[in-house]
């Protein structure tokens, strides 16, 4: 019986250093010659993931908690934010003193008033940080921030005079959101998210959810654990995975990502 295996990118498949080891790759790709279906499962979107989806040897990509997916370089499904609602959310910066990502499929727009740097100490200095992260991958997206462009998803920080529980009732009903630790927040339309990207790929292969394993670290992961027959958290995880692991492995960087498919016999 052929297996989908589910892998999150950041922490998982893919080091600090923003780079995916030999073991992993070589992992993947007798795990693919085995029959067995790969899928990088993904908080990013398709505009943050130009460069794995040219290089990595996978058979789709479940891009931006689930608002876009890929099988085999055809689109299956896809989520956009109406214009309307996109206008609504650059407004959260001003009213809660926060910065957002704008993430899409042609990358991430990102532009903050100068007033809310101002008033929020140390929000400047974290843009920056998450700016240069997006460089790296080349996911900043050109064009007009007032402009007409399609998102699925965004992302938001603050500092301690940012006002999160406001943005908690403003999003209500509409966007679920994932607290990741250090005043960083990621907001999912309702309805999707990775669990029900994993669903929604395994419907259209027919696989069943006891032959579907999934690779994490984050908690963001936890909703792909979830829908998930078998999961797999990497050495250093969130601890909040931990109920919901039935697998620790070493990290990316000690061939974890080959130890844990070799324990599961899917190489």
């Amino acid at each position: 019986m052929r297996k989908a295996l589910f892998f999150d990118v950041d922490g998982t498949l893919m080091n600090a250093e923003h780079r995916i080891p030999d073991s992993a790759l070589d992992a993947l790709r007798r795990s693919r010659a085995a029959g067995n279906y790969i899928f990088v499962n993904s908080g990013r979107t398709s505009g943050l993931l130009k460069r794995l989806m040219a290089e990595l040897p996978a058979d789709g990509f479940l891009c931006g908690c689930g608002t876009e997916l890929f099988f085999r370089g055809e689109r299956i499904y896809s989520y956009t934010v109406s214009e309307e609602e996109k206008r609504r959310l650059k407004t959260l910066q001003a009213r809660f003193g926060i910065a957002c990502l704008l993430e899409g499929r042609d990358g991430t727009h990102f532009q903050v008033p100068e007033s809310v740097y101002r008033q929020n100490p140390g929000l400047r200095e974290r843009a920056e940080r998450e700016l240069g992260f997006v460089e790296a991958e080349g996911g900043l997206a050109a064009g007009d921030y007032d402009g007409a462009y399609p998102i699925s998803k965004f992302c938001f920080f603050g500092a301690e005079s940012s006002d999160i529980p406001g943005v908690y009732a403003c999003l209500a009903g509409k966007f679920d959101i994932i607290d990741r630790g250090g005043f960083f927040y990621e907001a999912v339309p309702c309805g999707h998210g990775k669990g029900a990207a994993v669903d929604r790929m395994l419907r259209h292969l027919g696989i069943e959810r006891e032959d579907a394993f999934a690779f994490g670290d984050s908690m963001n992961d936890l909703d792909m654990f979830l829908h998930a027959g078998h999961t797999i958290a990497m050495r250093e995880h969130s601890a909040g995975l931990g109920p919901y692991t039935e697998y620790v492995t070493d990290s990316v960087d000690a061939d974890g990502i080959r130890k844990a498919m070799r324990h599961f016999h899917l190489v």
